[in-house]
């Protein structure tokens, strides 16, 4: 069942003839998001690099800087081998980059930027499970992930700005705060320092396979539905 979509304020119909590719009912505040939106960017990006890059470098120099949570795996590709000059308001910078990809959008959340490829034939997934789902797949062998997966999973998940804490169930969290409130001077913060600590690399691998389930039954669902010719 699709959630109830927000309504949409008056001061958004000009942003949205602006911004094409802009997913408001995902934004968590519209008038924070259009506020951010608005700011100039005016930035040089060096040459051999991808979209990714560019808005890496883009969140770090913008008028309003701003923090990234989620960006699709999609946007490491391809390699510019030039680089680029970008001046103008941020959301016209941000539907420039998703317009290279079909159905990619952007949207802020409390936590950050978000860009992803949207299916609205389905409800939005979560980006974690998107994201982490995809790489179990690509990794899994004979049934399981090996450690050196893990790391490289985990590795990812952090270049890609998922908070450890908001990405694992309470319980398996509540292991690694008491932790770090009794060694306080060297916590586990990210996926991959908890990854390589044998005390909590489990933790990191349930949630793994809840995305991989996730992510599993999606492509499932996905499948059954053009087998019925729904997107026909």
């Amino acid at each position: 069942m699709k959630s109830k979509k927000k309504r949409i304020p008056a001061a958004w119909r000009h942003a949205l003839q602006m911004w094409s590719r802009i997913y408001p009912e995902k934004c968590s505040d519209l008038q924070k998001t259009l506020h951010l939106a608005s700011s100039l960017v005016s930035c040089s990006i060096p040459g051999a690099h991808s979209h990714r890059d560019s808005i890496e470098i883009i969140a770090r120099t913008a008028s309003i800087p701003f923090s990234i949570e989620s960006l699709s795996e999609a946007l490491a590709a391809p390699i510019t081998p030039r680089g680029a000059t970008y001046f103008a308001s941020l959301g016209r910078v941000l539907d420039q980059i998703a317009r290279n990809y079909p159905d990619m959008f952007w949207w802020m959340s409390d936590n950050g930027l978000n860009m992803a490829i949207v299916n609205f034939n389905h409800v939005l997934p979560d980006p974690f499970d998107e994201l982490a789902g995809t790489l179990m797949v690509q990794h899994w062998k004979d049934g399981k992930v090996s450690k050196e997966s893990l790391l490289e999973i985990a590795t990812e998940l952090d270049k890609n700005h998922f908070l450890l804490k908001t990405n694992l169930q309470p319980k398996e969290w509540a292991v690694i705060a008491e932790h770090n409130q009794k060694f306080s001077r060297a916590p586990i913060t990210t996926f991959f320092q908890a990854a390589k600590d044998k005390r909590f690399s489990h933790l990191v691998r349930r949630s793994l396979y809840r995305a991989r389930h996730k992510k599993a039954r999606a492509q499932s669902i996905q499948s059954s539905e053009f087998s019925f010719g729904v997107f026909a």
